[in-house]
């Protein structure tokens, strides 16, 4: 069975425009996946990272108080830094 070259052309173009949105839609649904890889990174991570930013706030004002409780002259001032340690931990 002969097509003729019409036929062919316009098969050959078919054939091409479904590839062309067969490429399409995986393009969009990869793009859906990044986006969704994307706001997980963005909800989970930075809240994540953000906590461990305060955490380490905390410890860098225990040791400052620390140092203080160490440099301090009078049982007044320790006994002030202490209660600012203890109030820090928690």
């Amino acid at each position: 069975m002969r097509l003729s070259l019409a036929a062919r052309i316009f098969f050959s173009f078919f054939i091409l425009i479904l590839l062309l949105v067969i490429s399409s839609l995986f393009g969009i649904y990869a793009l859906g996946r990044m986006n969704s890889n994307l706001n997980h990174i963005v909800d989970y991570t930075s809240s994540r990272i953000q906590q461990s930013e305060k955490v380490r706030s905390h410890v860098l004002d225990i040791i400052r108080m620390q140092k203080n409780l160490l440099l301090s002259e009078s049982a007044y001032e320790q006994q002030e830094f202490l209660k600012d340690i203890d109030t820090d931990m928690m």
